[in-house]
């Protein structure tokens, strides 16, 4: 019987032992005519180079915690000339224009890190489709028969906001593509509907500059635990 391949193992932000994968499902790409920005290495750095093209100098943002937990042979598998920098190197022109490859299970390892860099990522990549409209209205995620949909609804009303009403399964597809072209002035959520725990969507709202507020119906504490990120408590 034949063995089953090794995986690397880290301890993710929670503490929680995870094996890495690898392969298409576990990358996401943002194309863009500029340089090569690789947002999380994952366990093998060198099968990247099928999803980007040659000749385009490469940028590498890593979270540290991941980097550490890495083996040498990790390490010997980067090229020299990727170049790894922080968030804070690269300005918005250089994102919006570069192009992206996101690690997809590096924002589930470690949220802390990735969410405010990979929110503001996908936010500039918004933005080179072309103008953006700030529009007076609020995105209430929720169907017809939800907790308080109705209510909320009508006072939001009486505040002269327009309700755009988005299915909570919904809103991590719709929600990209609808701040291609708009931006909403509030995001506002009953018991977290619609945001997902790991923050992702979160830290895109708050990348366009979009109010983000939660109304926790329930016991708050409860709600919270639910969270894998610190984004649901600021």
């Amino acid at each position: 019987m034949p063995e089953r391949p090794h995986r690397l193992r880290i301890q993710t932000e929670l503490g929680h032992m995870q094996s890495l994968s690898s392969g298409t499902a576990t990358v996401l790409k943002m194309p863009g005519p500029g340089d090569v920005l690789l947002l999380g290495l994952g366990p093998t750095p060198a099968s990247l180079t099928d999803f980007f093209p040659a000749g385009r100098a490469v940028y590498v943002i890593e979270a540290p915690e991941f980097k550490s937990q890495m083996p040498d042979s990790w390490l010997e598998e980067i090229p020299e000339h990727w170049k790894f920098v922080s968030a804070d190197d690269l300005s918005d022109a250089q994102i919006r224009a570069a192009h992206i490859i996101i690690y997809r299970p590096a924002l589930r390892f470690f949220p802390s890190f990735w969410g405010k860099i990979l929110g503001r990522s996908r936010w500039l990549k918004c933005q080179t489709s072309g103008h953006i409209e700030p529009r007076r209205y609020a995105i209430l995620p929720g169907s017809e028969s939800d907790l308080l949909v109705h209510e909320i609804s009508d006072a939001l009303d009486r505040l002269s906001f327009r309700v755009r009403r988005v299915l909570p399964n919904q809103c991590p597809a719709i929600l990209p593509r609808l701040l291609q072209s708009e931006q909403p002035e509030l995001f506002l959520s009953v018991n977290f509907r619609g945001l997902d725990k790991y923050g992702e969507l979160f830290h895109l709202l708050q990348a366009a500059g979009i109010k983000v507020a939660v109304w926790c119906v329930d016991n708050p504490f409860h709600q919270i635990c639910g969270l894998r990120s610190p984004s649901g408590r600021n």
